[in-house]
């Protein structure tokens, strides 16, 4: 399938993300999944036409250990950069490259990262169902406070949560540009 995109680029995307609005609310920020399904899939059948392997390999290799081995640099890199020191032991870093690995695979993903990190993990039509339930909640609890301050706080939050789900239902990122700009304000503050 493709699209035309305003910069006129066709966009290739594969039948799990193209299909109803609820499948596409499940598949929702996969793109990097479908990137290595892609290429796995399309090495894949090059060398069953063609009997040659290496494009396969090659992927397999850089999906699966040069992936890995940016990610644990750029992990390292972070700690150093916020003073932190920690001992990574073989299992950690087992559990990191399965992590890593089940990364390609939609819905494996998550429950492997859930099973690793012990965080939960919810598909994005889950995060917006538990964001609209909040937010309504949060509305109702605001309404009979009866603390001003409290109150203001209350419907502030009740209205970062509201743009935040009506931003995720339109696709567009709001918790990383958000941390961003309250980043920069805290600096500026400080000057």
């Amino acid at each position: 399938m493709e699209r035309t995109q305003p910069m006129f680029n066709p966009e290739h995307r594969n039948t799990l993300s193209r299909g109803s609005t609820l499948t596409k609310m499940f598949t929702m920020y996969s793109s990097f999944t479908n990137q290595g399904y892609n290429l796995i899939r399309r090495t894949y059948a090059h060398g069953i036409r063609t009997g040659e392997w290496t494009p396969f390999a090659m992927t397999m290799f850089n999906l699966f250990v040069v992936n890995f081995v940016g990610i644990y640099i750029i992990d390292r890199l972070r700690d150093w950069t916020q003073g932190r020191d920690r001992e990574t032991t073989p299992e950690d870093l087992l559990k990191k490259w399965f992590s890593s690995a089940a990364g390609y695979v939609l819905f494996v993903r998550d429950i492997v990262s859930r099973a690793i990190t012990g965080f939960d993990v919810d598909t994005p039509i889950t995060k917006i169902l538990n964001d609209i339930g909040e937010t309504i909640a949060g509305g109702i609890s605001a309404m009979g406070e009866t603390n001003k301050k409290k109150k203001r706080n209350k419907v502030v939050r009740t209205l970062d949560r509201g743009v935040e789900t009506i931003l995720t239902l339109f696709g567009i990122p709001y918790g990383g540009p958000k941390r961003l700009i309250q980043g920069v304000a805290e600096k500026v503050k400080d000057i």
